[in-house]
Formats: C-alpha cells, sequence, structure tokens
C-alpha cells in the first residue's frame, strides 16, 4: 500500500475527520434500550450495553471491520434476543482501529467477558457468543483464547458472515455477484488493524489458520455465510476445518448480501419491512439452534 492511501487512511476513518465523527455519531440510536455497565480496563473504562435475564448470558460482538461501527449499533438486535430467549444480553465494546492495534480489540472483549461472568447477579449457567464479520472473527478469537487461558468456558457460538482469513490478500478473494464488501475497503480494514501486517498471520488475527489442536477447543459452532458476500469462503472453509477437528458445526447459508440481520434490524421495533422480516427469520434460526440440547 502506497504511503498516500496510508496517509488518507489515518485521515479518514478516524476522529481526526470530522466527517467520519459526524457519521458515528449519525449511525447511533437516539434511545437505547439496554444499560451502560462499565468495564474497568488497565487504562480506561470501556461502556458496554447489558439487557438483564436469566438462564444464561450471551455476549453479543458487533462488526464494522474494526474500523468503525459501535456496540451501541447493536441495540435492537440485542433488544430481540433478549426479547425472545429471556437470557442476559451484553452488547461488547472495544477500540477501533484507529485509535488502538491488533490485539487490543481481542483483549478488551475477552476482559469484558471475564467481568460479567465474575458478576454474582448475572446468571452463567449457559455463555453463548455471536459475533457479525469482524464481530465474528472477535468471537472466534475469544474461544481460541478461552481454550488457551483456561478461565472461563463457552458453551456455543454463533459466526454470521465471519471475517476469518486477515491474511488473505482482499484482491485474491472469489468475485461474487451482489457483493458489498469490495477488496479496497477489505484492504483499508486491513490496514486500520494492523500496526505489523505479519501479524495478521496469527491464529488471534485470522482463525481460519488456526491448527487442528487450538480448534479442538470450539464448542458447537453455527456458521451462516450469505451467497453475496466476498467473505463466504471464508464461513465454508472454517466449518470444513472445524468438522476435521471433530467439533460439530451447523453451516447455514442465505441468499442475501453481507451484513443484512444489521441492516435489517435497525429501528425494528418502530417500521417493519422485508429486509427486517428476513432478519427475524434468522435470527429465530439461531435462537433455536442455541436452544438445542
Amino acid at each position: 500500500m502506497n504511503q498516500l492511501k496510508m496517509k488518507f487512511y489515518q485521515f479518514a476513518y478516524t476522529d481526526k475527520n470530522p466527517v467520519f465523527r459526524l457519521f458515528m455519531k449519525h449511525e447511533m440510536p437516539q434511545e437505547l434500550y439496554g444499560s451502560n455497565y462499565g468495564i474497568i480496563m488497565k487504562d480506561k473504562t470501556l461502556p458496554v450495553l447489558i439487557y438483564p435475564g436469566k438462564e444464561g448470558v450471551i455476549f453479543d460482538i458487533h462488526g464494522g471491520g474494526y474500523t468503525y461501527g459501535d456496540y451501541r449499533d447493536e441495540d435492537h438486535f440485542c433488544k430481540y434476543l433478549h426479547d425472545k430467549t429471556g437470557m442476559t444480553i451484553v452488547s461488547c465494546n472495544y477500540s477501533l482501529s484507529g485509535t488502538a492495534k491488533f490485539p487490543t480489540q481481542i483483549e478488551q472483549v475477552y476482559t469484558t467477558i471475564k467481568a460479567i461472568l465474575s458478576d454474582s447477579q448475572i446468571n452463567t449457567e449457559k455463555i453463548y457468543l455471536v459475533g457479525h464479520s469482524a464481530g465474528a472473527n472477535c468471537a472466534a478469537a475469544q474461544v481460541l483464547l478461552a481454550g488457551q487461558r483456561q478461565e472461563f468456558r463457552i458453551d456455543k457460538v454463533v459466526l454470521n458472515y465471519p471475517w476469518l482469513d486477515l491474511a488473505c490478500n482482499p484482491g485474491t478473494r472469489p468475485k461474487v455477484k451482489g457483493n458489498n464488501m469490495s477488496s479496497g475497503m477489505l484492504q483499508m480494514f486491513r490496514y486500520m488493524y494492523f500496526a505489523n501486517m505479519k501479524d495478521s498471520r496469527l491464529p488471534l488475527a485470522s482463525p481460519l489458520l488456526a491448527d487442528m489442536r487450538q480448534l479442538e477447543c470450539f464448542p458447537g459452532t453455527y456458521i451462516m455465510t450469505c451467497a453475496q458476500d466476498a467473505l463466504r469462503i471464508d464461513g465454508v472453509r472454517f466449518c470444513e476445518r472445524l468438522k476435521l477437528a471433530g467439533i460439530k458445526v451447523h453451516f447455514h447459508e442465505v441468499n442475501a448480501h453481507h451484513g443484512f440481520i444489521e441492516e435489517g434490524m435497525r429501528g425494528c421495533f418502530q417500521k417493519i419491512n422485508s429486509k427486517t422480516e428476513l432478519a427475524k427469520e434468522e435470527i429465530n434460526k439461531m435462537i433455536d439452534w442455541y436452544q438445542e440440547d
């Protein structure tokens, strides 16, 4: 990547750019259903949204290529999960790559999970993860870290249109009709996330590259891909590798584009349309799988 592009990204996708600040502010919902909960980190307190419930907890991790997006963007999705399951839902937060590089985001979410699970007021009978896109990358990394550190268990994990190979040159990905994740966008995300591109080959950065021994720690895994998504191949390949490692995997593909769940659930309690109906249909399938024995 040339120096001119680097300088542009460093300006365009950080708080240095007033348009980026305005975009992030505009995307936030005006009213939040969840309640703020502070997670104390080494150098800061990181807010998350929590929806108190019972019979277990679901940790939700938002996408955005680690470059944009916010835990509050998941508010409608999390409320829907809460209404349908009655479980505690936690919308996880992490620093964006304009201000923090890999593996900061992975460690922040891991610290969040530990803090929530240590709260005596929260039922931890079942511990589930769900991540979308880069959030699915982060969710898979949490499973790997939990397997390595043995500090908590994860019972099930859902990976929605996951980005699992960040070492892959975006320009070499298969061309997919209807794709809304351009190679230029993926390249920008990669550049913003890593201080050293060599780190992209580490399993915590690219779970698809983890070895079989590392993958054996995965619980039952639900992988949902989109037919109109250049990232679908990551979900397909990860499913194959998990099965080779002896993991029970539910694979499901939808004829839709990347990010359709977040798009459909935005404002879903104020309006209903075909995008909302498709998103809810797929979320219900995910919930049914969570509730299987």
